[in-house]
């Protein structure tokens, strides 16, 4: 299940084009009015969901929720994309069901280019490594590359090409 907007590339890329071809099947809750986590919990756990993916605006109002109302044992990956997640969201979610929240960054035109992968430790707060495919870098206001620790923008490296 992804939790976006239609008019979001996300949408499209979570809910159609991975899981077409991942052979996996996916669920569209389609309701008006505002964003209610509480009905979005019970069909994770009606529908025995096993992937929930959110933006970290869903995030942190599915942390205002009592998570241990709710048997969300079939899942097996909580993912975010779209802004920065705070790691008190992910902490939070981590001590209620025992699973990270596994953070990521792209763009539309390129999808996922920096994530936290299956297997992967999870360092709250940090939105993983490099997906395969893309030779990123760090750098400064100038475009020289910056230190380990140290805030960056981030760049792709265009030659070669990357796939997307």
């Amino acid at each position: 299940m992804n939790i976006s907007s239609p008019g979001w590339a996300k949408w499209a890329w979570s809910t159609f084009f991975a899981a077409f071809n991942a052979g996996a099947t996916t669920v569209v809750y389609d309701y008006s009015g505002r964003f209610s986590a509480a009905n979005h919990l019970k069909i994770l756990e009606n529908y025995g969901i096993d992937t929930l993916c959110a933006p970290p605006t869903v995030w942190r109002m599915i942390i205002l929720e009592d998570l241990t109302k709710y048997n969300l044992e079939k899942i097996k990956s909580f993912v975010s994309a779209g802004e920065p997640l705070n790691p008190e969201v992910i902490e939070r979610v981590y001590k209620a069901t025992g699973k990270y929240i596994r953070d990521g960054y792209g763009q539309t035109e390129t999808t996922l280019m920096v994530g936290n992968f299956p297997g992967m430790k999870i360092k709250p707060g940090s939105m993983g490594k490099p997906a395969p495919g893309y030779d990123i870098v760090l750098v400064d206001e100038d475009g020289n590359p910056v230190g380990v620790g140290k805030d960056g923008h981030i760049a792709v490296r265009a030659s070669p090409r990357p796939v997307a």
